[in-house]
């Protein structure tokens, strides 16, 4: 066995597509052998984090790449595959799965006669795994009464198991329903996240969360089933996390999913912080309505940083594009919640990215390591965040006529998705109208497509469609190549049509060449000509910039503040006086310090006073006030502040421009130190403004 599968694997490699019947034949077995076997092979290429081997109508397709096959003779173990046996990392998953769903003493001698291994290598498994576990504060013990146990902080062992579990390749397939194999190692897992708990858990978060990354985003959606799972089976087993741990905070969304699941499997829970903690694993990864301003600055702060310096370090201008940091801003919100809370996620594409798109990989890796922003960031979230950056670039750059209407269903996530429609846009004459997750493929007949692209085999009724990897090889592309030929009928032409807003904004660089300033009230004039005339353009990508939205009362420089609540009052001043604000929101800036801490000290000697535009905004506006003695905010690594901006929001993007002319300054202490200084207005003006020395955005 161990033989013809080596052969299979290189005759498999040798060639992009092979027809299963030929192999039968090169082989001497049926085609349903074949088929098992490389359902074998796929098992441990999923494993390895390799690409799997796509078998469709009759036809065995390979995505492996050359460099990833040149891994293979190192990462493959034939014998352990038709022996069945496990291979160390195996066996601790194995041991864990049976110390989570144990409901009686798991004993270690039973597990080492059910894995069929010496006691030699019981012994080292268990070294390793002690090892493993200190990692988290969590020890293994044994006793003869109550067997082997895990013990430590519940929280602590709850995010092991997730670590462990969901990094598992053979388990997020089975959490898919694609995993059709069988064997010690996926029977467990079968045994521990059944079939029944998988299907209703998943359809309880498609139903309950509609919208948002649960919805978007499979692979977020297969995480939270294997975290929620997980958690089913500590709650059973009378194991909960201690009530001070997790504030219950859950929203309309959250109440309604908790309460179906609570009810459906029966539970008796009356440990309060439980509730907010299954909250908190779904706010991890599906972040909506409103947010904590803690994070609202954050996640503002660290787009609009990210975006100037990749700008700066790819040469693209993705500054220009707003759908970009809305996306990323959305990302960033549940980014943070899940750092703060140690919940890791998992990205299977990871290494397909660090090739395929390693500039933009390397200058994200880059900004959460070095300047200012340095920040602990697993390598699989920075390849989400490649994926919006790669998805950016590819997107904008295509420009042409389009002839095939389109859609991608993608199982990775919509950024996933995007990259793919963009790469088959750049290459083809397709026009890419939706990118859709799995779970929303009945939207397919309201669209006026006549192709589906997707990342995952399924059927597609009445559509011909195509599965390829979400990164497309060359050898993806020429399935595609062919496959459009195939169905050149089902082609429609369509010109090319007028971008308004990059109309816009090339009458306000041409009005800028020619010396014409353009403040709010000749920005907004324009606007009205172009929406008179039926031009619509996308104004949250014209908004104005810090120059241009404030004037000489809303500076105030040198002045007297007691404290950190006075310098608040007295940078908001300007804003109540003029009617943007009521004094309610200067309230409202007051106690969400003290509710968060010093948060609003974003950058050394740096402070970005702001409240949610409910709290009282009436229109947009800022101030910049400097204080002629640094006030103590309480935050030690900014203190003590010298310069603050007071920002009345009136929503999430209008204020852009104003956010990255504070980052940009935050990046330049030199003329932070010299601004603190000036007593003039106009001298404070040319050297905030000064179009030789700082960027455009300013």
């Amino acid at each position: 066995m161990r033989e013809r599968l080596t052969n299979l694997l290189r005759t498999l490699l040798d060639s992009s597509a092979s027809s299963l019947s030929d192999l039968g034949k090169q082989f001497n077995v049926t085609t349903k052998t074949i088929r098992n076997e490389i359902q074998v092979l796929n098992e441990v290429l999923a494993e390895k984090s390799l690409p799997l081997f796509d078998i469709k109508r009759g036809v065995a397709y390979n995505h492996i790449s050359t460099q990833q096959r040149h891994s293979l003779s190192d990462v493959l173990d034939f014998d352990s595959i038709s022996q069945g046996a496990l291979t160390p990392e195996q066996r601790a998953v194995y041991l864990l799965l049976d110390l989570l769903q144990a409901t009686q003493p798991v004993y270690l001698v039973d597990e080492q006669e059910k894995m069929q291994i010496s006691k030699s290598s019981m012994d080292s498994d268990l070294r390793n795994l002690r090892a493993d576990l200190a990692k988290y504060n969590l020890t293994l013990t044994t006793s003869p009464k109550l067997g082997a146990q895990i013990e430590g902080n519940e929280r602590s062992i709850r995010t092991m198991f997730g670590d462990v579990l969901t990094r598992q390749h053979a388990l997020v397939t089975l959490i898919a329903q694609q995993l059709i194999a069988s064997g010690m190692y996926v029977d467990k897992m079968k045994e521990v996240f059944t079939k029944q708990d998988v299907t209703y858990i998943r359809d309880l978060l498609r139903r309950c969360f509609p919208k948002g990354a649960l919805a978007a985003n499979d692979m977020y959606s297969q995480q939270v089933t294997v975290l929620l799972i997980i958690w089913l089976h500590r709650v059973r087993s009378g194991h909960y996390v201690k009530d001070d741990e997790t504030a219950v905070d859950l929203n309309k969304e959250n109440a309604k999913f908790l309460n179906e699941l609570i009810q459906h499997y029966a539970l008796q829970i009356d440990v309060a912080s439980e509730l907010g903690y299954v909250g908190f694993l779904i706010n991890s990864f599906n972040r909506r309505g409103a947010i904590d301003l803690d994070d609202w600055v954050k996640a503002q702060i660290f787009s609009v940083a990210l975006i100037d310096h990749m700008e700066t370090e790819i040469g693209f201008p993705f500054s220009k594009n707003e759908k970009l940091f809305e996306e990323l801003y959305n990302h960033m919100t549940a980014l943070f919640k899940r750092l703060s809370q140690h919940v890791k996620v998992v990205n299977p594409l990871r290494k397909t990215i660090q090739q395929g798109y390693g500039p933009i990989y390397d200058a994200i890796d880059r900004f959460f390591k070095t300047g200012r922003y340095q920040l602990t960031m697993s390598d699989d979230e920075k390849a989400f965040l490649a994926m919006y950056f790669s998805a950016t670039q590819a997107e904008d750059r295509q420009r042409q006529d389009y002839q095939y209407q389109a859609a991608v269903v993608c199982n990775f996530g919509t950024a996933t998705g995007r990259v793919l429609a963009a790469k088959l846009e750049e290459r083809f004459n397709i026009d890419v109208l939706a990118v859709l997750s799995t779970s929303e493929v009945g939207i397919l007949r309201k669209l006026p497509v006549s192709l589906v692209f997707k990342t995952v085999d399924m059927p597609i009724d009445k559509i011909p469609s195509l599965k390829v990897n979400p990164i497309p090889s060359e050898v993806d592309l020429t399935r595609v190549a062919a496959f459009l030929k195939k169905h050149t009928t089902l082609t429609k032409y369509e010109g090319r049509t007028l971008d308004p807003t990059r109309l816009f904004r090339t009458v306000l660089d041409v009005l800028k060449t020619h010396q014409v300033t353009v403040d709010k009230r000749p920005l907004a004039d324009l606007q009205a000509a172009f929406k008179e005339n039926h031009v619509e353009i996308n104004e949250r990508e014209v908004q104005p910039m810090l120059k241009d939205l404030i004037n000489d009362h809303q500076i105030q420089l040198q002045q007297k503040a007691d404290d950190w609540e006075d310098a608040i009052r007295i940078s908001a001043k300007p804003l109540l006086d003029e009617d943007y604000i009521t004094k309610n929101y200067i309230q409202a800036m007051i106690d969400s310090v003290k509710k968060f801490g010093p948060y609003i000290v974003i950058g050394p000697a740096i402070a970005l006073a702001h409240a949610r535009p409910e709290d009282g905004t009436k229109k947009l506006g800022v101030t910049i006030t400097t204080l002629a003695k640094p006030i103590n905010f309480g935050n030690p690594d900014n203190d003590p502040v010298k310069i603050i901006f007071c920002l009345a929001a009136i929503d999430n993007y209008s204020h852009l421009n104003v956010m990255k002319a504070i980052v940009q300054l935050i990046n330049d202490q030199q003329k932070v130190d010299q601004l603190a200084q000036q007593t003039d207005i106009q001298t404070f003006k040319n050297i905030l403004f000064n179009e030789k020395t700082s960027k455009e955005t300013i």
